[in-house]
């Protein structure tokens, strides 16, 4: 079981670290020229890879049969979107 475990956490994180890592040293590259699309591309490429995290984890736990409720693995989503409009919105 911990196994399968680490193994569920490895293959959901590898998209998140070519997004996170891979797609924003490209955009540190291109982003000194439109600051408003950078930072719009930089927050949702990150709630895009964290998002993307929570489904694989959650599709990975769904499989197995004494998880009861493996639905609260993708509640975070709508949150990351939330935070990266707002995050967008103040330039951050």
């Amino acid at each position: 079981e911990p196994l399968y475990a680490w193994d569920i956490h490895c293959n959901s994180f590898f998209p998140v670290i070519v997004f996170c890592y891979f797609t924003h040293a490209i955009l540190l590259l291109v982003g000194l020229h439109s600051v408003f699309w950078t930072c719009f591309l930089w927050n949702f490429s990150t709630a895009a890879a964290l998002s993307w995290y929570h489904m694989n984890t959650f599709r990975g736990y769904a499989i197995l049969p004494f998880i009861r409720k493996p639905e609260y693995f993708i509640l975070p989503i709508p949150f990351y979107l939330l935070i990266a409009l707002a995050a967008t919105a103040f330039g951050y």
